[in-house]
């Protein structure tokens, strides 16, 4: 069982071993505290585009000074149920929190977050995050095995005897575990890397096809270039044969000159060479974030490149065909992929 790559600078890792995810600190990715619309009492409006107006969650502003635990809140609780209710999921905070992921050789330690504003600012990024989705996608990753999605909203994580550090692992799920969920550092104050989380996200929703038969690996990988394979390691991938040669970026999401033709471009930016979940989870990144915010300056244009488009769609059909969506639900995310594709009229 080979070790997994534990590696800081804003990169979700994969063990190869046993396909835990998880995206460590040092992302430029915005955060709900950067982008979400907030209003007084704490509710967020979620700026978007070609999206239903979002579901206000709202409760009363604190009258005196913040109530520092979340057991001497009761909007806690309550706000939690309203989103368990709306997306079919656990939500899993405070001292009730898992405390160990993993294994012996790749384990990580949580810590409890207990702070009544910041577990309710978590809960209200899981609803943004979560309503980027289909309706109804979230309740049917469920399965008899491992239950319904559970949640945790966590302290600061640490790897092994190493002190648990705020922002070191963002979110992270491990698809090998006994339990279906998606874990995310909420430490120090409640805010998190929304555009990180449904990352991850995509993840459990890749490994749930997976384990129900329902993705082709065979015909996605012959949407790659005539040659190429995944490098299936997260120390090197920069620096691979294919790290440049057929992406649109280089780090994220700073976009460069193209060396290549547009139709040499088959990746959102070379972290998609790590592995085809890596690949599949930065596809829908910018749609995510257009579906949640509104814009695509994450990477404008992205979605124009043919091979791009066609990789994207197979895997947003395979997501249609796996799961019993609303039509008008999937009609939203399909018209967002559109414009930002360049196929409807603006």
């Amino acid at each position: 069982m080979s070790k997994t790559n534990w590696k800081k600078g804003g990169v979700c890792l994969l063990s190869l071993a046993f396909l835990l995810t998880a995206c460590k600190g040092g992302s430029d990715k915005p955060t709900t505290a950067d982008t979400a619309a907030k209003t007084p009492g704490g509710s967020v409006t979620v700026a978007g585009t070609d999206t239903e107006p979002q579901e206000e969650f709202t409760d009363a502003a604190p009258t005196s000074a913040q109530i520092s635990d979340y057991k001497d809140d009761p909007q806690v609780e309550e706000l939690a149920r309203q989103v368990e209710e709306k997306h079919g999921i656990d939500i899993v905070y405070g001292e009730d929190v898992r405390r160990n992921f993993g294994n012996e050789e790749e384990d990580l330690r949580a810590t409890a977050f207990t702070s009544a504003e910041g577990i309710k600012t978590a809960i209200r990024s899981v609803d943004e995050a979560f309503s980027a989705f289909p309706k109804g996608l979230t309740s049917q990753l469920a399965d008899e095995k491992r239950g319904t999605l559970k949640v945790y909203l966590l302290g600061a994580v640490g790897q092994g005897d190493n002190a648990p550090e705020s922002g070191a692992y963002p979110a992270f799920t491990d698809n090998e575990d006994p339990e279906l969920f998606l874990a995310i550092d909420i430490s120090p104050d409640g805010f998190i890397n929304v555009p990180t989380v449904s990352h991850e996200f995509t993840h459990v929703i890749d490994f749930r096809m997976h384990e129900m038969g329902k993705f082709d690996d065979e015909g996605w990988n012959k949407l790659n270039p005539e040659g190429f394979s995944y490098v299936e390691n997260y120390e090197t991938y920069a620096t691979g044969e294919f790290a440049n040669k057929y992406s649109y970026t280089e780090y994220h999401y700073t976009p460069r000159k193209l060396t290549q033709p547009p139709e040499d471009v088959y990746f959102v930016y070379n972290y998609g060479t790590v592995s085809a979940l890596e690949d599949r989870a930065t596809l829908l990144e910018p749609l995510i974030i257009y579906r949640m915010w509104g814009h695509d300056t994450i990477a404008p244009g992205m979605y124009e490149f043919p091979h791009i488009q066609a990789k994207t769609e197979y895997f947003l059909k395979a997501i249609e065909a796996a799961f019993d969506l609303a039509p008008e639900d999937v009609e939203i995310w399909k018209n967002a992929y559109e414009k930002l594709a360049n196929k409807t009229e603006p």
